[in-house]
């Protein structure tokens, strides 16, 4: 080539009539580094090329260049750290780029999702007028109606948001940490009664004394009128952190990133976190012969913690701007569950000093207080998301995630309607057996539906 000759040929020259001095040698050798190629060819003749089937990535100025191999440890690969490796001839048969320089990824989610709701037995019920009293809201009677209870609550879509921050420790994008929230808003269940005595309002139980069920009257023609609130709601979070650290992938015409066709597959471990909050409470406001006033109300309230260790694969499939995602995920730990019963009586007779006693109706001394249990639990999660890359650095998803808890404490099934009237306020001295009495009631949860939301690397 014409370089070399112009190159070698003093060389030689030198060499020969034996001359030659340190400063031409240096000259020469310079000349030979820093001399320009005669042409791309000639310096990489099996250089890297654009994908012919890809022309909108040529338009998009996507550099184009390969991935060096290396079968070594991660932490030991050129350019691990801080510095990226230099550019080198592409493996084959593949043609590879990578999309503009970024080690950060952060996922946004809005999520519309349903929960498992709390099961709740019945809380308010009703008669036809004419009923004798005995008779008035007692289950299993003639006429008697459920107005609410005896169902699930807090079973309707509600929205929430899910939110990823990660980065990438080595520049190959196949050692990475990833940070994680989800959060869905709080769904809040309601129900408001009120009578002067028509309807008949009235909240049943199971009197053990009898054995026989009962019911306690909220509003009765020409004995009784009141109100009844009832308020429910839930609350459910989770979070996490995790390695990724990918351990196959192939991708041709591409990295992981703008465009490009192949797959690769991570696995994650790390820790979990959840949290479920769960509550209900009673509130009756009665009016009675007098006039006396009775004010009282029921509390049933648990929360559940989940700390535990998380494994879990990821799968990606790409095909250009298209990209198919799998998410498997098992956690293991401990779950606590926490229940807290309150009850309470105020009553206020003639106008006077209003007198308050522990205890409502299904809240009574014999149950109120603070619980807590520990249970081994698992917290699976199954993913799938479509996405589809907007720009080389923007991406558009959209998925469905199933998450599932084995143990939880719910506030409804906390909740025991077998009474001794007996220890109610106002009804005493206590006799007879101790109900309600407190049982820990636990059950699985799920939460799942739909994400909407961008990736953006940078």
């Amino acid at each position: 080539m014409v370089r070399t000759a112009s190159v070698t040929a003093p060389l030689a020259s030198g060499f020969a009539a034996g001359s030659i001095g340190v400063p031409s040698v240096l000259v020469t050798v310079l000349l030979i580094v820093l001399a320009p190629p005669a042409s791309t060819a000639e310096a990489q003749p099996n250089g890297p090329a654009i994908d012919e089937a890809l022309p909108d990535l040529v338009e998009a100025g996507v550099p184009v260049y390969a991935e060096p191999t290396f079968d070594g440890p991660f932490w030991q690969q050129p350019g691990y750290g801080w510095q990226c490796p230099a550019p080198v001839e592409p493996c084959r048969p593949c043609r590879r780029y990578r999309p503009p320089p970024g080690r950060w990824w952060f996922n946004g989610q809005y999520l519309l999702w349903w929960t498992e709701g709390s099961r709740i037995p019945p809380l308010v019920t009703t008669s036809p007028q004419g009923t004798p009293q005995a008779d008035a809201g007692v289950l299993g009677r003639p006429g008697t109606r459920i107005l609410f209870g005896n169902t699930s609550i807090n079973t309707d879509s509600r929205s929430g948001g899910r939110f990823r921050l990660g980065y990438w420790l080595n520049c190959g994008n196949n050692v990475g940490v990833e940070a994680s929230y989800l959060g869905l808003g709080t769904e809040t269940t309601r129900y408001r009664a009120s009578s002067s005595g028509n309807p008949i309002l009235a909240r049943p139980f199971f009197d053990i004394t009898a054995p026989a069920e009962d019911s306690h009257l909220i509003a009765y023609p020409d004995l009784v009128e009141g109100s009844v609130a009832v308020d429910a709601t839930t609350d459910f979070q989770m979070a996490g952190v995790s390695l990724r650290r990918s351990f196959l992938q192939q991708y041709c015409s591409g990295i992981d990133g703008f465009g490009g066709r192949g797959y690769r597959i991570d696995f994650l471990v790390g820790y979990r976190f959840g949290r479920l909050d769960d509550d209900l409470r009673i509130s009756e406001s009665l009016v009675t012969a007098g006039p006396t006033t009775i004010d009282l109300y029921d509390l049933f309230d648990a929360s559940n913690q989940f700390h535990g260790a998380e494994l879990g694969v990821v799968a990606k499939i790409r095909r250009y701007r298209w990209s198919l995602e799998l998410l498997m995920k098992l956690a293991l730990g401990n779950s606590r569950s926490r229940v807290f019963i309150d009850g309470s009586t105020t009553t206020t007779a003639d106008a006077g000093p209003p007198a308050t006693a522990d205890g409502g109706l299904l809240a009574l001394t014999t149950n109120m207080g603070r619980y807590t249990q520990n249970e081994f639990a698992v917290i699976p999660e199954l993913g799938v998301t479509l996405g589809y890359d907007i720009t080389p650095r923007l991406r558009a998803t959209f998925g469905y995630t199933f998450v599932y808890w084995s143990r939880v404490a719910r506030a409804g099934d906390q909740i025991s309607r077998d009474l001794n009237p007996s220890y109610f306020p106002n009804d005493g001295p206590p006799s007879g057996p101790a109900r309600p009495e407190f049982s820990f009631a636990t059950t699985d949860f799920w939460a799942q539906g739909m994400n909407f939301g961008f990736e953006y690397r940078f």
